[in-house]
């Protein structure tokens, strides 16, 4: 009966869910979290928001692993997982490591999709990925980002990103 009303519970339980690829129950322990979460006063779901961005992400390259996916929900699943990461970017206790550890399936969805892109979607990527990595310039610089030096690969990794989707975007023009 106690975890039925936990939101860390389903939370937890949502994570182990997208480990093993059940994404219906991750989904539904994602809604359970959230369900909870709002029976709690002043309680901010960041970490749920986290998770949620972290499945739709590893969902989509699950997909994209067996099948085509469109496009469109390509970006528009991007889109949508950084804004659930950055919903709550600010709060004190948000864990922007993790944050930044799933914004690097950005790259990866990106280097399976990029032949298929247009300029719309470039442009969106680039807008979307120079984001992360302004802020992930901002955590390195602080006393958190300086004990995981791993990030300093993932900037490099990001940066080549953005230049090889830049150079893309001129080559339409």
């Amino acid at each position: 009966n106690f975890c039925k009303e936990n939101p860390f519970y389903w939370e937890q339980f949502a994570s182990i869910c997208i480990e093993v690829q059940d994404y219906i129950t991750a989904k539904q322990c994602i809604e359970s979290a959230y369900s909870c979460a709002k029976k709690i006063k002043g309680f901010t779901p960041f970490q749920i928001s986290t998770i949620e961005g972290e499945m739709l992400l590893k969902e989509l390259l699950q997909k994209l692993s067996i099948k085509n996916v469109d496009i469109d929900i390509c970006i528009n699943t991007i889109v949508q997982s950084h804004k659930l990461f950055l919903q709550y970017y600010a709060h004190p206790e948000n864990n922007h490591y993790h944050i930044f550890n799933c914004s690097q399936n950005y790259l990866i969805i990106y280097s399976k999709i990029e032949t298929q892109m247009s300029t719309r979607h470039l442009s969106i990527f680039i807008e979307k990925l120079t984001e992360v990595y302004k802020k992930l310039t901002e955590y390195q610089n602080s006393a958190e980002g300086k004990l995981f030096p791993s990030t300093t690969k993932w900037s490099l990794h990001i940066e080549q990103c953005l230049n090889h989707a830049k150079q893309k975007l001129k080559s339409f023009k």
